[in-house]
Formats: structure tokens, sequence, C-alpha cells
């Protein structure tokens, strides 16, 4: 349980489970309990770093993720899954150089967030990512590349299926393609219930 309050610079960013079962919650929820990366192009951070093969045991729950940095903005993100599939929830993911959330080769679950004003997709998933993308509002992120709300990449290793569910995309814009959900080859989406408005 952490307790409210802005946490900054070593100790407080690219938080590392480790592969452990952890439940890591605010006190108070996401408007109260900021992770700062204060990440520059020369000084890269991440609000939290999954590596290695956690799941659905591994969470975060109510916190806000702000100022990752990653010249590698198509890919890395505020919260960057990597072989790993944690529980992400009741998160506010804003202003970010790079993704909002991103996950290569996992399944991540995505619950009841607000990802927003990040200057990359809200949320990117890519090579056999079936994750489950819930009740989000996904808004006003832009990106040069494909997918400005959520970009959903071709299975290079097997066929693509996620899930997305009852959530707002809105107001994101892309100079490529996808402004509001990019879907790429191989990749077999459901998404059901959704608003997709003026991207």
């Amino acid at each position: 349980m952490v307790a409210d309050g802005t946490y900054k610079a070593e100790g407080n960013r690219d938080s590392d489970f480790k592969g452990k079962s952890i439940l890591l919650e605010s006190e108070n929820g996401p408007e109260k309990c900021i992770v700062d990366c204060n990440g520059s192009s020369i000084d890269e951070h991440h609000g939290f770093y999954f590596h290695s093969s956690e799941n659905a045991n591994s969470i975060i729950d109510g916190f806000t993720v702000t100022g990752a940095y990653s010249v590698y903005s198509y890919k890395r993100a505020g919260i960057w899954c990597e072989n790993s599939s944690p529980v992400i929830k009741n998160c506010i993911i804003s202003g970010n150089f790079g993704a909002g959330i991103s996950s290569i080769r996992g399944n991540p679950e995505i619950r009841n967030c607000i990802i927003k004003d990040n200057n990359s997709s809200g949320i990117r998933i890519e090579d056999k990512g079936n994750p489950v993308i819930e009740n989000c509002t996904i808004m006003a992120n832009k990106t040069t590349y494909d997918g400005g709300g959520i970009f959903l990449g071709a299975g290079r290793s097997g066929m693509n299926k996620p899930a997305v569910i009852q959530c707002l995309i809105a107001l994101n814009s892309t100079s490529r393609y996808g402004a509001g959900i990019y879907i790429g080859a191989e990749c077999y989406a459901e998404i059901t219930n959704c608003t997709i408005t003026q991207n």
C-alpha cells in the first residue's frame, strides 16, 4: 500500500517486480499517488518495467504514471511489458514521451484506466499479444506511427487475439494509419461495445 504523494528519482521509477507476485496499490487512488519518471532524451526512464514472466498475480492498482521518456517512443512506454502479463487497473497514464502502455509478447490485463495525452500510441500491443483492454478511456494520444489510440500489431510469433471491451477511444491522432485503432495482419481483435469517435 503506497501513501499519497509524488514519487520521483531513483527507487521510484523503472520499478521492476522481478517475476514476483506483488499487489502494488495506492492508498487513495491515482490522482493522489503519482509516479513522475522525470525522463528526458539523455536520461530515459519508465514508470514500471515488466520483463520477468510476470502474470496476473503481479498487479498495479491506482497510480498516475507521467514523465516517462523513450527514444524508441513507438515501442516503449510509461508502463512497458515484455514477455509478461501483469494486471494494470485504475491507473492514469498521461504525459509520457512514448506509448502510455506498451507490450510485446505478453497478455496484460488493462482495466478501468485513463490513458491520455501521450506522445505515441495510448496502448501498443505487438508480436503475439493477447491482452484484455476493458472499460478504459483512451484519449488525445498523438503518434507519428500507426495507431494513435490503440496499436494492435502483427502476430509475428503467432496470431494475436486481443479483446477491447467497453472503451472510449476519442480524439487520438496519427500521421499514418489508424488514428483510433490500428489492427495489423494476423491480428484477430474482438472489439465490443466501444465508442470510437473524433479520431
